[in-house]
This record gives C-alpha cells, sequence and structure tokens, in this order.
C-alpha cells in the first residue's frame, strides 16, 4: 500500500471513529445516552415502529454500513466511481423520503423525519466530492454522514408496537390539535 493510501485509511479511520465519540472521553455520546443516569435505563426517545417496520430499518441501517465499508475500501483503492455508487446507495430519493416519513409517521414530533432526510442528503456530498476526485472532500462528507448517524442513534431507540398502537400514534400526530 503506497504511503498516499496509508495516509488516507488512517484519516478514514481516524475521522470514523472521531464520528462515533470523542477519543479522550469515553464513554461515547451514544452509551452515555443510552445508559442515562441509571445504569439499566435508555433515556433515548422512543420512536413507535411495528415489529415488521422495525427489522426494515435495521436492515437499511446495516445497508448503510455496508455503504459506509465501500466507501472506506473505495478510498483505499482511490476507487471514486465504487465511492459514488456506495454513497449514491445511502443517497436521498422521493422513495426513500417517503420512507423516512412513515417510519417517522409515530415520532412524538418531526425531528427524526428531518434527520433521516438530513443523513440521506449528506451522502450526496460524498458522491459529488468522489466525483471531482476529492479524496479528503469524501472523508470530510463521510465524517459528517456519520456524525448524522452518531446524532441520531443518540437520540432515538427502537420502540416496537402493535399496529393499533402505531395507526392511533400517527392519527394522533396528524390531528388538527396535535
Amino acid at each position: 500500500m503506497s504511503k498516499r493510501n496509508q495516509l488516507v485509511m488512517f484519516a478514514a479511520a481516524f475521522l470514523l471513529l472521531s464520528a462515533m465519540g470523542s477519543f479522550a472521553e469515553p464513554p461515547s455520546m451514544l452509551a452515555q445516552k443510552m445508559m442515562g443516569d441509571d445504569p439499566g435505563g435508555d433515556t433515548r426517545t422512543p420512536l413507535p415502529l411495528t415489529a415488521p417496520m422495525a427489522n426494515h430499518q435495521k436492515q437499511m441501517m446495516r445497508g448503510h454500513l455496508e455503504a459506509v465499508q465501500a466507501i472506506i475500501a473505495g478510498l483505499a483503492a482511490d476507487n471514486m466511481p465504487a465511492i459514488v455508487r456506495a454513497a449514491d446507495s445511502m443517497g436521498y430519493t422521493t422513495m426513500v423520503a417517503n420512507m423516512c416519513r412513515h417510519l417517522g409517521a409515530a415520532a412524538p414530533d418531526d425531528d427524526f423525519v428531518n434527520r433521516a432526510l438530513a443523513f440521506h442528503k449528506s451522502a450526496g456530498a460524498i458522491a459529488d466530492a468522489a466525483r471531482k476526485g476529492d479524496r479528503l472532500g469524501v472523508l470530510g462528507a463521510l465524517n459528517h454522514t456519520m456524525g448524522s448517524c452518531v446524532a441520531c442513534h443518540a437520540t432515538y431507540r427502537q420502540q416496537v408496537v402493535d399496529t393499533d398502537t402505531f395507526k392511533r400514534l400517527t392519527e394522533a400526530r396528524q390531528s388538527p390539535l396535535h
């Protein structure tokens, strides 16, 4: 591996680790939110989802992790087209936006949906930098995208509810009194 690729890999690892939390202050932001003041409690905001929705969301997030891995591999191999493909797989589309709105339909407010949409839009910056051949731009955009992941996971947790509860919560959010 060339010195340039070694430097890029080191920078990618550093950015990903720094996005996950400070090196100097364990535990991470996510771990602190999950534990809260009560070692047995998870203080994150519940995101009500039916079991199939929760499973679908987890599969999507695993796909996003695979895309991040492909972006890092693309950086190591100096393969910008591979980075564009991986970033585009996480990118914003109308279909993705509709899915995010559906998954966040029972959330207590619009914050979850706004975060999800911002995440998908941020993936576009990774692809844009790769199209320009800007390796440092890819790293910076990837760091921003990973920061979105960490912040959302630190804020929300899945709460599996039955279909009737999901429907009731969704209808309550859509009522004019909400």
